[in-house]
């Protein structure tokens, strides 16, 4: 026999016994039908959320790589980890997601998964690694679990609904439209809390979360703001980014050795219960990168050229606002932006976000055109 033959024999046996002992890494319950109105609900419960770093779009930072340059980084360790569909023809997500954390390593580390067939011993973290650049592999569970702890933990104070109602229907209606024909693995939730900022921002799991003085915009622009935030969820930007955020702070690795070797995803969600893993994240479970930025503000234009709307008006009033408050802020701009989205670094430049937001634009009314 060839060692040809014999290695291939090998992975085919390594699959074999991968899939016997049940490498289930993730399974995505497919909610039925869209997630629109009819699958979503939208609360505003008196629960909290961990508003770390917000995510929305923003106008400016240090960075200025061309759009046409960039590429997109696993955060952390800046591996290439290309970004699909930039324009957001697509509303499925943009990463490769695995059901099996077994046939990833055998897919992306075959010698790794031969070694485990043989007892031998493998280099965890670094298989970890190169898995992880090519797979959303955490399970839905754990950013599920963690999403509710980043919720629970912050307790924000919910923006009231009685006197405010006419604002909760203008939000919630933008909220509905703008999710309408997402289909995500969790359910997408708004919840609106009491802020002088004019903001929104994804937490992992499907919260949005959406500023009180933001509440004032007229629909169009929350419909821009808000669909920007769902693409980060729906598009799993923010499972990308969680999921390399645990690995840098070191508490993936054993969740991904025992899904590994057939673990439950369910009892894997234990190993995170720990509010200690939060303190971790240091109040920031990850910042986006310039391609998910763009590819959401994509995915907000897509939605509004479709329904006719105009998403360079409700961009131009955003930052409308946005100017406003910078100039009634005490603490700077600069610092108020920063609170809102984290690090700048990650960002792309207002030269560049302009130039790709008209670029998406008129692709999108091209592809409407031609319809």
């Amino acid at each position: 026999m060839s060692a040809s033959t014999c290695i291939e024999r090998i992975l085919s046996c390594a699959t074999l016994v991968l899939l016997v002992a049940g490498c289930s890494g993730m399974s995505i319950p497919s909610l039925p039908g869209t997630s629109g109105a009819g699958n979503e609900k939208t609360a505003s419960a008196s629960q909290g959320n961990n508003p770390s770093k917000a995510a929305g779009p923003s106008k400016s930072d240090r960075s200025s790589q061309p759009a046409s340059q960039s590429k997109t980084t696993t955060a952390g360790n800046g591996e290439d980890d290309p970004l699909k569909d930039k324009y957001c023809d697509s509303l499925a997500e943009s990463y490769e997601v695995t059901t099996s954390v077994g046939k990833a390593v055998l897919a992306v580390a075959p010698g790794a998964a031969a070694q485990m067939l043989t007892g031998g011993k493998i280099d965890v973290e670094q298989t970890m690694r190169d898995v992880s650049k090519k797979y959303v592999w955490i399970p839905i569970q754990v950013e599920k679990a963690i999403g509710k702890q980043m919720y629970d933990q912050a307790n924000p104070e919910i923006w009231p609904r009685k006197p405010n109602q006419e604002a909760y229907e203008k939000a919630e209606a933008a909220f509905e439209a703008a999710k309408r024909d997402y289909k995500t693995p969790f359910e997408l939730q708004l919840f609106i809390v009491k802020s002088n900022k004019v903001n929104a921002q994804a937490l992992p799991g499907g919260y949005v979360m959406l500023d009180s003085e933001a509440a004032s915009l007229d629909e169009n622009t929350l419909r821009f703001i808000l669909g920007h935030e769902i693409a980060h969820s729906a598009k799993r930007h923010n499972s990308k980014q969680l999921q390399q955020r645990m690995i840098d702070i070191g508490v993936a690795q054993q969740m991904f050795e025992k899904l590994m070797k057939g673990g439950n995803p369910n009892a894997i969600v234990m190993l995170v219960g720990d509010k200690n893993v939060l303190k971790k994240f240091g109040g920031n479970f990850a910042a986006y990168e310039r391609d998910q930025e763009l590819q959401a503000d994509a995915c907000s234009i897509r939605e509004m050229v479709q329904a006719h709307l105009e998403p360079q008006k409700a961009l131009d009033e955003y930052l409308k606002a946005q100017s406003k408050m910078e100039k009634t802020t005490a603490a700077g701009s600069e610092e108020v932006i920063t609170a809102w989205i984290g690090d700048f670094s990650t960002h792309p430049d207002a030269a560049t976000r302009n130039a790709f937001f008209a670029e998406a634009i008129r692709h999108h009314k091209q592809a409407l055109a031609a319809k």
